[in-house]
């Protein structure tokens, strides 16, 4: 009785040690099976987002392309481009805010001529200045307070002229009234680049229209004359680079140099002046948005020209005349500023001291 009992005992000690294996690989394939089809969801979803994502790839791929066409078609057109986006997109608000703005560095190249103002602009700049030399029996001063009216004309050019009322206060003698009236026309030549500058050429007309031009002391110069002159700017932020160069011919004539007080004729005959060269050079500093600081330095040779009197002609010597400028512009509104200078002579054949003071306004 006993050993069936220990019989039937170890037979089904046997039969769960060889189904155990079989009963555990069960109970991990149910298990395994939830855990393999979540697997499979997650691999579906992502692949569908590889999907889209390289759809989105190629949309954007098709787009570049489209817009570097457009580009190589449209980069010698003036202006911001706006390549191929929908119309009904806003403008970047960035863009709109720079196209608006104006600092006390542009107005600053402006006012030297070294920048245009945009087409269908117009710009009124009201100016005083004083100019001392000598002392004593050589003392000189000369006051003036002019209007110069400049506006931007398309293609890139730029239209300007100005007219100066003058007042002479010489050891000698006084004297006062308009002075020469002076016109120019000027083009963008290039836009600045990482390397090159940007070029502006001008062309000006100087009319002898000034009182008395040919009485001591002399409010006009009494010549006719015509410049050009080409000048460039690069910016190296904070700091822009300026240079220029320039030549002016005037047309002789004849004339009577009288002496104001008296009367007395001083000459008779013909002038024909000499041909002047220029050469000017500086760098103005960025302070702030609305300050920027300048200085200068300007050179100008000038022939001696050509004086015919009876039975004889005089060919006086030339002058060599050099000044060093200081200034400043402060950009007071959006559409007023003030430039202050002073400008020092450095040769013998200068002014002494100049100061200037003008408030250009934008309108």
């Amino acid at each position: 009785m006993k050993r069936r009992l220990i019989s039937r005992l170890l037979s089904a000690v046997f039969g769960l040690a060889v189904a155990a294996p079989a009963m555990a690989q069960v109970a991990a394939t149910s298990q395994a099976k939830p855990v393999e089809e979540a697997t499979a969801s997650e691999i579906e979803t992502l692949r569908r987002q590889l999907r889209a994502r390289q759809n989105i790839n190629e949309q954007l791929s098709r787009r570049i392309e489209a817009l570097e066409k457009q580009l190589a078609t449209q980069s010698k057109i003036d202006g911001p481009l706006i390549l191929g986006l929908d119309a009904s997109f806003p403008k970047p608000v960035a863009d709109a805010i720079q196209k608006e703005t104006v600092t006390a560095i542009e107005e600053a190249l402006v006012s030297k001529g070294l920048v245009l103002i945009p087409a269908g602009s117009l710009r009124g700049t009201p100016s005083v200045s004083w100019v001392h030399s000598g002392t004593g029996a050589s003392r000189s001063d000369s006051y003036s307070a002019s209007l110069s009216i400049s506006t931007g004309l398309p293609w890139g050019m730029g239209a300007s002229v100005s007219v100066p009322y003058i007042w002479r206060d010489y050891a000698y003698g006084t004297n006062k009234g308009i002075g020469d009236a002076s016109f120019s026309l000027s083009k963008a030549l290039s836009r600045e680049t990482d390397r090159l500058p940007s070029f502006v050429g001008r062309l000006s007309y100087t009319h002898d229209g000034g009182k008395d031009p040919f009485s001591l002391p002399a409010i006009g110069s009494g010549f006719r004359s015509y410049g050009a002159s080409l000048s460039a700017v690069k910016r190296f932020d904070p700091l822009v680079l300026y240079g220029s160069l320039s030549y002016a011919h005037a047309l002789e004539k004849s004339a009577v140099v009288r002496e104001k007080s008296s009367g007395n004729i001083l000459f008779q005959g013909r002038i024909a002046p000499g041909d002047s060269y220029g050469l000017g050079m500086g760098v103005s500093l960025i302070a702030t948005p609305e300050i920027a600081l300048d200085a200068g330095l300007s050179l100008s040779f000038a022939k001696g020209g050509r004086y015919d009197v009876v039975n004889s002609t005089i060919y006086p010597a030339g002058t060599t005349a050099g000044y060093m400028n200081l200034g400043a512009s402060f950009l007071l509104t959006r559409n007023l500023s003030l430039s202050v200078s002073a400008v020092a002579g450095v040769t013998k054949d200068t002014s002494d001291l100049a100061l200037s003071v003008a408030l250009p306004y934008r309108f």
